[in-house]
């Protein structure tokens, strides 16, 4: 995989400029996520993965409005997905294994967190069962969000993923 270098880099020096103790009020956060892609992006998933696994210790807290709905299963698989991506496996595969609450399991923001944490752990053949639900029906997943988003690079080059892209 080719490196994917932002044009001038300086949305990566303000990534990585925000700090819980920065002096400018507007930079502060601990925004492990935001670093955690942005390192991800410029091919350096070792550095990425500690933000993960920061991220990872944190609890889940709010910032998207979506995801302020309660789905326990949902959230279950977002925390398997940062899991995964700290390079520890083994719980994540965990949360994976437990069982969906009655109906939740046919959310389509469950279905994503899910294709995401399989993808995350290589799982292909249930990452792609999950998406080929979700392109089947109105959701966030499309053809191109499929070829375009740095999350199912786990999985991108496997057939079965080819074949969601049409190839």
């Amino acid at each position: 995989m080719e490196a994917r270098d932002s044009e001038s880099g300086e949305f990566d020096a303000l990534v990585l400029s925000l700090s819980p103790s920065a002096t400018d009020p507007d930079l502060r956060c601990a925004c492990y996520r935001l670093k955690a892609w942005a390192h991800e992006i410029d091919d350096r998933s070792d550095v990425a993965r500690i933000y993960w696994d920061s991220l990872s210790a944190e609890p889940t807290g709010p910032g998207n409005p979506l995801l302020e709905i309660p789905n326990a299963d949902r959230d279950r698989f977002r925390d398997a997905w940062v899991l995964a991506r700290a390079g520890r496996i083994d719980p994540a595969a965990a949360l994976l294994q437990e069982e969906l609450a009655p109906g939740g399991g046919n959310r389509h923001d469950t279905r994503y967190e899910r294709a995401a944490a399989y993808a995350a752990l290589g799982a292909v053949e249930p990452a792609v069962q999950e998406l080929r639900h979700l392109l089947s029906v109105p959701s966030e997943v499309t053809t191109a969000s499929l070829r375009d988003r740095i999350v199912w690079d786990p999985i991108r080059d496997h057939p079965s993923f080819r074949a969601l892209l049409g190839g």
